[in-house]
């Protein structure tokens, strides 16, 4: 029958031009209308044969639009989910179509089934029953399946005891341990929770790492988990005596899992051990004594797994140090340790290059030599010249990677440098002195002194700003600090960042003020393919308020990593500029001694199909303003919109287009005019390589 209808519907399509060719042709060529209409009647008699390769659509499986959890108590949906196969498209595959990939397969949903309930009995659920319920719509076309979810009850652990196998001196050690304490009464295995299998690596690998702080290099830790069939004849004895209370007969019982146990962890900690020698391997320029200097490291150190990392991180930190490992090897176990230090080096002498665009600095780029080894102590020297259409400079820096400890760097950097900014330029040169101490993985703070003599040039000698030619020479100490507790590629968590600077504390600087500034930005993980990131970046100026600071002291907002939708710095206080014959040209940004911006940025990857590629959502806003104590007379201003991400092997490819939304006359280059603005003017489109924040 389809087939029958689909010639039917080829003859009903084309009858009528068809009929009028033939007759035509039959009045011309005086062929019979007898043989024309069974010429036309040959379509309907083939067509009423089946065709082979004609797919039944009544016979294509149903597309699965909808997943459910029912029952589930302990564990959420979210978590189920990822426990399963069967999947939904997402929104753009349903709205192209492509849907193909999630056709219904029952058996796989049974499958999906019996991997449920293997993930509840792995974690004390041995009595866990979940069925697929398939339900298939009308049309045939969408499907729904919804796990129905039982768990029944749980195994719990009734008594759990820790043996350790040392004398009774080290066992006194052991159990007096504050860390001890507190894992014997949290490990998963403890008495009075769920029995979980699962977790028994978990355990033993808790327990083993302690050992490994407190010293003993080759702990033993093993659990053992037996039924306690006292408590569970009991617990049955209990459930008898209330079915009788009730009045209700009581039936055989059927053999079931049990469902209470006894733990036991044996600890076999060996014997405490401290550092005795080392050997170290793959040096090529750098001596024995930098390399183990750098690790921390000392003979007669007491064994700690964590002071291994720690020295391996700190190996791996050095600048001629591309590969670092902390071993043991084979050797007795006694109570004195030998350690291989295996080290791989970069080049002693490097030329590298980098280059970028960006719709503000336009090109830039960068161009430096490395020598990582001065003196054969480990110091690295670079000679570096960066340069854009925003700024150029060029630099000597002298990196002393240990100072009082392997945690210490001390950093010396005379330099040149020229800014060309929006509305005025500086030419500057200085040295730079900073120290650098890491506090933990986590936390950095340094500590810098800089002298620097300047040069500062308005942009347009018409413009009417507090001085058109500043020469000043500044003095500063600078106290920074840096703290993040993501340490993967795509950053999660807090990041903070604080500020301060103290300049002219002894007279030899020109102005004397004090500036406090603060970034703090904030990444929420939503999926592993979205993340909520946002931030906040605020400072102020004090000092004496009747002194005009030169520009390049100010606050400025505005551009592709601040407010978007605004030019760069062109966001807060304006002064007109005027051409040669006093007629208005532009605004340019004066800046401001107090400012606030924030972005708030949803990030989306498109990894499922179009691999690198994403795109975000911003709302970014801010102020500059001329002092803290006029922040009441400018509102702060917005910018929202979007734009997209790739991934590209220079870094994150990143296209913003942002829209102001409540923009003064100065952000809209309107001079005493009450013409309404283009919707162009209120956009702002930005290019660059590298995230916002």
């Amino acid at each position: 029958m389809p087939a029958f209808f689909f010639s039917f519907s080829i003859m009903r399509n084309g009858l009528k031009p068809a009929m009028r060719t033939h007759l035509s042709f039959c009045r011309k060529r005086a062929v019979s209308p007898f043989l024309w209409a069974l010429f036309l009647c040959l379509p309907m008699l083939f067509g009423m044969t089946p065709l082979p390769h004609q797919p039944d659509p009544e016979k294509e499986p149903p597309v699965l639009y909808q997943i459910r959890f029912e029952g589930n108590i302990t564990y959420p949906s979210l978590v189920l989910r990822e426990q399963i196969a069967a999947a939904t498209p997402s929104l753009r595959e349903r709205l192209f179509r492509r849907v193909g990939a999630y056709t219904v397969d029952p058996d796989e949903l049974q499958k999906d089934a019996i991997r449920l309930e293997r993930f509840y009995r792995r974690r004390g659920f041995p009595n866990a029953v979940v069925v697929a319920d398939l339900r298939v719509k009308e049309n045939g076309r969408r499907a729904s399946v919804t796990f129905r979810v039982e768990e029944g009850l749980a195994q719990r652990i009734v008594r759990s005891e820790i043996v350790i196998h040392a004398d009774s001196a080290t066992e006194n050690r052991i159990r007096g341990d504050r860390a001890f304490v507190a894992l014997v009464n949290n490990h998963a295995m403890a008495e009075g929770k769920r029995y979980q299998p699962i977790f028994t690596t978990d355990v033993t690998g808790a327990f083993r790492s302690l050992l490994e702080e407190m010293g003993y290099p080759w702990p033993e830790v093993e659990v053992l988990a037996e039924a306690d069939k006292e408590a569970d004849r009991d617990g049955d004895a209990e459930l008898d005596q209330e079915a009788e209370g009730d009045g209700e007969p009581t039936e055989p019982r059927v053999e079931s899992p049990p469902m209470r146990f006894s733990v036991t962890i044996h600890l076999k900690p060996g014997t405490v051990s401290e550092i005795h020698s080392f050997e170290v391997t793959g040096q090529e320029y750098a001596p024995e004594s930098i390399i183990l200097r750098q690790t921390g490291l000392h003979k007669g150190d007491r064994f700690s797994a964590s002071d291994l990392r720690e020295a391996q991180r700190q190996l791996y930190a050095h600048p001629l140090f591309r590969f670092a490992t902390i071993t043991l090897p084979d050797q007795p176990r006694d109570s004195t340790l030998h350690l291989h230090v295996r080290v791989r080096e970069y080049a002693l002498r490097t030329v590298s290059a980098s280059a970028g665009v960006g719709n503000e600095d336009i090109l830039r780029g960068e161009v430096s030599w490395v020598h990582r080894n001065v003196a054969g102590r480990g110091y690295q020297f670079r000679v570096s010249t960066r340069a854009s259409f925003i700024e150029q400079q060029f630099s000597l820096e002298t990196l002393i990677p240990y100072v009082f400890n392997n945690r210490s760097q001390f950093v010396s950097t005379p330099f040149v440098e020229r800014k060309k900014e929006p509305s005025y330029d500086l030419f500057s040169t200085g040295w730079s002195n900073r120290l650098i101490y890491q506090i933990d993985r986590r936390a950095t703070a340094s500590l810098s002194y800089e002298f620097s003599i300047n040069e500062e040039l308005s942009k347009e000698s018409t413009v009417e700003l507090p001085e058109t030619e500043i020469d000043y020479n500044i003095s500063s100490f600078v106290f920074s600090a840096f703290y993040s507790e993501g340490f993967r590629r795509n950053p999660s968590g807090w990041v903070i960042s604080p500020t301060v600077e103290l300049s002219g504390l002894f007279g030899e600087s020109t102005y004397s003020f004090q500036k406090v500034t603060a970034d703090v930005r904030y990444f929420l993980p939503v999926t592993p393919f979205a993340t909520i990131a946002a931030r906040v970046y605020t400072g102020i100026i004090s000092g004496s308020p009747d002194t005009e600071l030169p520009s390049d002291l100010l606050y400025f907002a505005g551009g592709t990593n601040s407010v978007r939708g605004w030019k760069r710095q062109f966001l807060g206080p304006k002064q007109p500029a005027f051409d040669e014959q006093s007629f208005f040209d532009r605004y340019l940004p004066v800046g401001g001694k107090a400012s606030f911006t924030f972005n708030v940025e949803w990030r989306q990857q498109l990894h499922e199909r179009f691999r690198g590629l994403g795109f975000a959502l911003f709302l970014d806003g801010g102020q500059v303003w001329p002092s803290f104590a006029r922040i009441e007379e400018h509102p702060v201003q917005f910018g929202a919109g979007g734009g997209l991400r790739y991934a590209s092997p220079i870094g994150p490819v990143r296209i913003d287009i942002g829209y102001m939304i409540n923009p003064t006359d100065e952000d809209l280059n309107r001079y005493q005019t009450s013409a309404e603005a283009a919707l162009i003017d209120r956009i702002g489109i930005h290019f660059s390589i590298g995230q916002a924040f």
